[in-house]
């Protein structure tokens, strides 16, 4: 009955990536920037790591190799560039189905498949043009070829493949980087504690092959991808500005580690799914702690990293250790249900069904826009050349755009009172005519407060992954939140909204809209006198004068090229 249960899910798993693959052949917009550096740069170019748009990401060297080479054999077209991710996505199904079974009770691997194949970031890294599925790929394979060698007992044929699979792969993937590093702290570790004395050299080997082959990529790529514009700014805006040591980057690496559970974990309920991965590392090490090592230790590198500073754990960074948390989370769940018996078993299952709750909604939705994308394209009305799309709350509804931003075409979609999540329920509206150009500034309306911005953010995360499924070639300008008079304010709204907390809010967004790679708009700095929004600037503390527009304008004609 289980077997059945594990292949229905693991057909589903195909259906989903390969739907989601099949449905549209509309780019986003850093699908755009990707595939323009892949597809404009010769070998010598890709090689040399001369890029096209140097202040894009720069992906891994076989990753670009890779696209080019099937780009050449299948064409240049959206389906071509995006076959890569697809394979390695199916490829790395099949692998954790297989570690599943190999680390988890028949129970805990059904969970655990089920978490992986309803994952809404893995299914869609099946179908975008980028590098994270490979990532997944890269991890899966790498304790793949681990838990193989392990099985031979360390033999010189199957080190030999390890070798080489470890020196290779690390050229396609350079999140994979920890989870290799993490293989080869087990490695060690079991040769050396199992007192296999002559497998000692051909570890010595891999060690040595590896080192050659990381700093041949170190020279290669990796110094570029240091120096490269934008993971400067991307480092500027991940990290805090507290040493390594205070309690404050303690704090924050916390908070980062829990955020992974939001976000691509993906769960409604993330202390729930932090206290299953703590459970499941715990029960594996009783069961099996050579299984709980090599599953923990790739999370536990990646945020000893960041706290250094070293590598930002956020958003599309962070999907590789999607299999490494499932897998934890559902040997947590199967812990509880063997510990306490009968009543156990159904704990378990009712808090597997609580914590899929919103993955199975959020990959149904992601299928249905990329389903929907593909009607609006067939019924499409035509947009106007250069259209701009003003999309918020009153501080758009209530100024005239066309005149205001030379006579542009303009579709004001800024209502007045809307909120985040108010906003996000009109999206929809743009897949019949994509704009060129949408501008957003929402969130005065949710007042923000020192307890509430992280929820803001989530909402506001959705807002931007709807937006980019809707009209996936708009270009995408997030406004901060204006400042505020706030005796202004209280006096005409009896409530207030303090500039500390705007301003909090608003560094909180600085950092989603680069995890996305959209660009920002610094409103704030514009606005701003003496920390709050000036009298004659003003209204009634929040909603503009004539004098205030004026004062903005030539911040959004100049960030809109006009």
């Amino acid at each position: 009955m289980r077997n059945n249960v594990h292949v229905f899910l693991l057909l589903y798993g195909v259906v989903l990536r390969v739907g989601y693959f099949l449905c549209g052949d509309m780019m986003s917009l850093r699908e755009t920037f990707c595939a323009e550096n892949i597809l404009s740069r010769s070998y010598r170019e890709i090689l040399y790591h001369l890029q096209i748009l140097p202040d894009q990401p720069l992906n891994a060297l076989g990753f670009y190799l890779m696209e080019k080479m099937l780009a050449e054999a299948l064409g240049t077209g959206v389906y071509a560039l995006r076959v890569y991710p697809l394979l390695c996505s199916l490829l790395a199904l099949l692998i954790f189905f297989y570690l599943a079974r190999a680390y988890l009770s028949s129970i805990g691997a059904t969970m655990a498949l089920a978490f992986f194949v309803l994952s809404e970031w893995l299914i869609v890294s099946a179908g975008l043009v980028g590098p994270y599925a490979a990532d997944v790929l890269t991890g899966l394979l790498a304790v793949f070829a681990y838990e193989q060698t392990k099985r031979r007992e360390f033999r010189p044929r199957s080190m030999l493949t390890l070798t080489v699979v470890g020196a290779l792969s690390m050229w396609f993937s350079y999140a994979g980087l920890l989870v290799w590093l993490a293989v080869l702290l087990c490695l060690t570790e079991n040769i050396i504690t199992l007192r296999y004395v002559r497998r000692i050299p051909a570890l010595m080997g891999l060690i040595g092959v590896w080192m050659v082959s990381f700093m041949s990529l170190y020279l290669v790529c990796l110094s570029h991808l240091i120096q490269s514009p934008y993971t400067w700014s991307r480092w500027e805006v991940s990290f805090g500005d507290a040493p390594f040591w205070s309690w404050s980057n303690m704090d924050w690496t916390i908070g980062a580690f829990i955020n992974l559970f939001e976000y691509p974990v993906d769960f409604a309920f993330p202390l729930v799914g932090v206290i299953f991965f703590l459970a499941g590392g715990a029960g594996l090490v009783k069961r099996n702690p050579g299984h709980a090592v090599i599953l923990v230790l790739p999370v536990g590198l990646t945020y000893v990293l960041a706290s250094l500073k070293l590598y930002p754990p956020f958003g599309n960074e962070a999907i590789f250790l999607l299999p490494f948390v499932y897998l934890l989370i559902a040997a947590g769940l199967d812990w509880v249900g063997a510990r306490f018996a009968r009543p156990g078993v159904w704990i378990s299952l009712l808090i597997f069904a609580c914590l899929l709750i919103q993955p199975v909604t959020h990959s149904t939705d992601a299928f249905a826009a990329a389903l929907h994308g593909v009607r609006a394209e067939r019924s499409r009305v035509p947009p106007r050349r250069g259209e701009i799309v003003m999309l918020g709350d009153s501080l758009f509804a209530l100024n005239e755009w066309e005149s205001f931003l030379r006579h542009a075409p303009v579709r004001n979609m800024g209502i007045i009172g809307d909120r985040i999540n108010d906003v996000r329920l009109r999206v929809a509206a743009l897949r019949a005519r994509p704009p060129e150009k949408i501008f957003v500034l929402v969130g005065i309306n949710d007042r923000p407060g020192a307890d509430n911005v992280d929820d803001l953010m989530r909402q506001y995360r959705r807002l931007i992954l709807e937006l980019q499924r809707a009209s996936p070639q708009s270009r995408i300008f997030v406004s901060t939140l204006l400042p505020v008079n706030q005796q202004l304010m209280r006096r005409h709204f009896g409530v207030e909204v303090r500039n500390e907390d705007v301003r909090r809010f608003n560094r909180a967004l600085k950092r989603l809209t680069a995890e996305r790679g959209i660009q920002f708009v610094d409103s704030y700095l514009i606005m701003a006198e003496g920390g709050e929004l000036p009298r004659a600037w003003t209204t009634d503390g929040v909603h503009l004068s004539r004098e205030g527009y004026r004062r903005w304008r030539p911040l959004l004609l100049g960030v809109a090229g006009l």
